[in-house]
């Protein structure tokens, strides 16, 4: 065995700076998840009729807000239920069964409807709008104005 002496040492490198690490406070929020565009989307009227007479039967009593829960977001809901009992206690009794009149669709961008709907009832006619994205392999009300 034979023993090296070393008359100098040179000295270690200089480790790499680290990158300073941030804490994010604003995450974006999570987009729904779109299919691709394709003949396997379903037409978007249909559900958009039933899901603007479903609200406005709804707001008149004539239907429970439970059967909107498959089309629409717990946000959506939620505007639903408040606006329905405002109008309960507006009018004690209940009203006629409302009559859709018109829906107009547009589509800003795939997988993506924005619409209006006129609906009658007994005395005054109401306009609200919605919003439907295909998410999941079906169309859900995310975003719902009622005027």
């Amino acid at each position: 065995m034979q023993l090296v002496l070393l008359d100098r040492l040179e000295p270690a490198p200089e480790p790499a700076p680290q990158p300073m690490l941030r804490l994010v406070t604003d995450l974006p929020r999570p987009q729904p998840e779109r299919r691709s565009t394709g003949s396997s989307r379903r037409d978007p009227r249909p559900v958009a009729e039933n899901f603007a007479r479903g609200v406005a039967e709804v707001l008149v009593r004539a239907r429970s807000v439970d059967q909107l829960r498959d089309l629409a977001t717990f946000e959506v809901i939620r505007v639903i239920e408040r606006a329905a009992g405002r109008q309960q206690r507006r009018s004690g009794q209940r009203s006629a069964q409302p009559r859709l009149r018109s829906v107009h669709l547009g589509s800003p961008t795939p997988g993506v409807i924005e619409a209006c709907a006129v609906v009658e009832g007994d005395v005054r006619t109401h306009a609200f709008a919605f919003r439907l994205d295909y998410i999941r392999d079906r169309w859900r009300c995310t975003v719902l104005q009622l005027g």
